[in-house]
Formats: structure tokens, C-alpha cells, sequence
């Protein structure tokens, strides 16, 4: 084994054995995407303004940009909105295999998005 799987091994032992652990496990994942996804703002902002300054192209860019997260943020939130009752249904009333198709299916959706 390597070095990441035994501190993975580690990681999932310390995370799952209570139930506390396991919120906390879930909550430490939620803090580390969230402060990934931040960089990546960050990131994204500094690019933007390095490549167009404080031209009119940038007033540009930031609407044509803004349309395009709004959609993405409606088509996202109706899906979830569909996607969440319907995969707890599933998960209670149908067997393994139907769960995973679902999420393969919700998979695919989301990365196309």
C-alpha cells in the first residue's frame, strides 16, 4: 500500500465508526469542496482580470457570463429538486440495482451540465 491509501484507510476507519464521526466526516468533505471551489473563484476572478483589464470587453464578458450561470443554476436547482424525493423513494423501495442506476443517470446529467 501506498501512502494515500493508508492514510485514506485511516481517514475512513476514524470517519465511520460512530455516528458523529460520520457527520463530521461529512461535514469536514462539505468544508474542503467548499474552500475548493472558492480557490477556483478566485482563480477565475484573477484570470478575468488579467486578461481584460478594466476594458468595456469585460462589462461584456461578466453579462454573457452571468446569463449563462443563471441558466445553469435553474436547470440545477430544478433537478435537484426533482432528482432528491425521487432517489429517496428508490433508495427505500427498490433494490440496489435501481439506486446505482439512478445514480448513473444523475451523474451523466450533471456532468453534461
Amino acid at each position: 500500500m501506498n501512502k494515500v491509501d493508508i492514510v485514506l484507510d485511516r481517514w475512513w476507519k476514524l470517519i465511520y465508526r460512530f455516528v458523529r464521526r460520520k457527520i463530521f466526516g461529512a461535514a469536514t468533505v462539505v468544508a474542503a469542496l467548499t474552500l475548493v471551489t472558492q480557490l477556483g473563484s478566485i482563480t477565475r476572478e484573477l484570470t478575468v482580470a488579467a486578461w481584460f483589464g478594466t476594458a468595456d470587453c469585460l462589462d461584456v464578458f461578466l453579462i454573457a457570463f452571468l446569463l449563462l450561470i443563471f441558466v445553469i443554476n435553474v436547470v440545477a436547482g430544478s433537478f435537484n429538486a426533482a432528482f432528491i424525493p425521487t432517489f429517496i423513494h428508490v433508495r427505500m423501495f427498490k433494490p440496489i440495482l435501481a439506486q446505482k442506476k439512478i445514480m448513473d443517470l444523475e451523474s451523466i446529467l450533471l456532468f453534461k451540465l
